[in-house]
């Protein structure tokens, strides 16, 4: 696995292109943070398929992605 003990965050990644390359980025081994927004239950079940954590964060709101920065140096 050419991403094992690497970190991903992949916004947009609950739907579309940025789900794919989440999925793909999951598959070489990288832990994820998907962020995003939709169905909370479809989030969910994108979160347990790929071993992923979810940030609803807004990339409008600088408080927010900063927030959502400091997660990602957690997992």
């Amino acid at each position: 696995m050419f991403l094992a003990g690497k970190r991903a965050l992949v916004t947009g990644s609950t739907s579309g292109i940025g789900l794919a390359i989440a999925r793909s980025l999951a598959a070489e081994g990288a832990r994820l943070i998907l962020n995003g927004f939709g169905d909370a239950a479809v989030i969910a079940e994108l979160c347990e398929e790929l071993g992923a954590t979810h940030s609803g964060a807004d990339l409008t709101d600088p408080a927010q992605i900063a927030a959502m920065m400091d997660a990602a140096g957690e997992i």
